[in-house]
């Protein structure tokens, strides 16, 4: 786990190395002089309300299985995955929020990892509709070809796991059939895990269910365009919303699959060519990467940091959990 995330330190540190670069420094150190830092705790609110929202909209999905939801820690479990996904690679705090949520309530963590990412799946949609929106305006960072077909693709994927999600017997007598092939031994372990992570995925099946998840993915847009648009005012960009769902969709989608702790550089290589379409130049477009995830990096970790305290839990945890996600 170390050894990837020293290699994703060595990539962000190659990335900034080569944007520092081709920006004129003394105008960058003037644009985070001059930014409206009074405005970012207002932004905080809506990371955290975001969070909060993510969180129930996963408490949701969950209780399609037995009808009542986990309220115990939800909003603890899901600030300290954030946190620990911004430190930490291969999206590990997806694990440990589900530690953190399996503690406090009768979740069995394989059922609340499969909701989760299911659950996460509708973000990547909401990013594919910001994207297509604006290839179709002209001001989007892909062809609308490209975006239509993710989307098209991302769409059938969960229709085709609803419509078997709605026949969740028949999952589970083809996953014990599978489970059949392996060692007696293994097979005993593997269809309790399996019978779970089919249970994390029942919501799809429930029409109900499924649109109170849809419901809270747009909410959940919502604020975070709207804490976006926000952040690039107190860095003196003003654009229009479009912009900032642009820039917060290129950014979501990079973090599905990151490739440096916290996508530090990454971010701000998003940020000069997103913003840029913008008439943004290139200095302030960097200066705004740096000093809002800065800002975004620091207050996110310490109250994850808090929250993980307070859980009584310990970096082993972490190494724990990094073997068991190792191939």
């Amino acid at each position: 786990m170390w050894k990837r995330a020293l290699a994703g330190l060595a990539l962000a540190g190659i990335i900034l190395f080569l944007l520092l670069r081709k920006v004129d420094t003394h105008q960058v150190w003037t644009v985070l002089r001059g930014a409206r830092w009074a405005i970012l705790p207002l932004v905080s609110v809506c990371g955290c309300l975001s969070v909060f929202l993510k969180g129930e909209r996963w408490a949701i999905a969950l209780g399609a299985h037995s009808g009542e939801r986990p309220r115990r820690r939800v909003f603890a479990a899901t600030m300290i995955g954030v946190a620990a996904n911004y430190l930490l690679p291969a999206r590990l705090g997806d694990i440990l929020r589900v530690l953190v949520l399996r503690k406090h309530n009768d979740v069995p963590a394989t059922r609340g990892l499969l909701a989760s990412w299911s659950s996460q799946a509708f973000d990547l949609l909401a990013v594919a509709v910001l994207l297509l929106a604006g290839a179709a305006a002209g001001e989007g960072v892909a062809s609308g070809a490209t975006v239509a077909l993710v989307l098209a693709v991302v769409l059938g994927g969960v229709a085709v796991v609803g419509l078997l999600a709605r026949q969740p017997a028949r999952l589970v007598g083809w996953a014990n059939g599978l489970c059949s092939l392996l060692p007696k031994r293994l097979a005993a372990k593997a269809q309790p895990l399996v019978e779970h992570a089919i249970d994390g995925l029942r919501f799809l099946g429930k029409p109900v269910v499924l649109g109170w998840v849809v419901l809270f993915t747009v909410v959940i847009w919502i604020v975070e365009v709207t804490s976006m648009w926000l952040a690039l005012y107190a860095f003196h960009i003003a654009v229009r919303p479009a912009a900032a769902g642009l820039l917060v969709a290129a950014i979501g989608l990079s973090f599905a699959l990151p490739l440096t702790p916290g996508n530090i550089g990454t971010y701000q290589l998003i940020a000069i060519l997103v913003l840029g379409r913008f008439g943004i130049e290139r200095d302030q477009a960097f200066a705004f990467g740096i000093g809002f995830q800065a800002y975004a990096l620091v207050t996110t970790v310490l109250l994850g940091l808090v929250l993980f305290q307070r859980e009584g839990l310990s970096f082993e945890t972490l190494g724990k959990a990094g073997e068991a996600q190792a191939p």
